[in-house]
């Protein structure tokens, strides 16, 4: 992660990764993650090493056509179960997931306010 980043967001990607990946979706599990920019100087995460070759060596003429098909079924999953772990990760930390803050109304509010 960049030590620009909030540290925390290393948690919210475990939360986000293993639920991914719990659903099926080619992503690799966090092992652990770490939000104390103390030993490298911002958060980071461990995750198992993925399996097969990278994208441009495997498939260098199909990587677009991967891309989307990969960005079609992660939008195909159930959202549910991502909003629970992130929940659940938040409230371990003290908090609680502000499911607002995840919806398209507010992402599309932010860009509007970057604009």
């Amino acid at each position: 992660m960049s030590p620009t980043q909030d540290p925390v967001r290393a948690l919210k990607e475990r939360a986000t990764q293993n639920a991914l990946a719990a659903l099926g979706y080619p992503v690799p599990r966090v092992l652990a993650a770490c939000a104390d920019p103390g030993p490298l100087g911002a958060g980071f995460l461990v995750m198992e090493r993925a399996a097969g070759r990278p994208l441009l060596e495997a498939r260098p003429w199909a990587v677009s056509r991967t891309l989307a098909d990969a960005h079609g079924r992660l939008h195909a999953l159930d959202a549910e179960p991502l909003l629970r772990a992130l929940d659940d990760d938040a409230r371990a930390a003290g908090g609680g997931l502000d499911r607002h803050a995840v919806a398209f109304e507010s992402h599309l509010a932010r860009l509007g306010e970057r604009i």
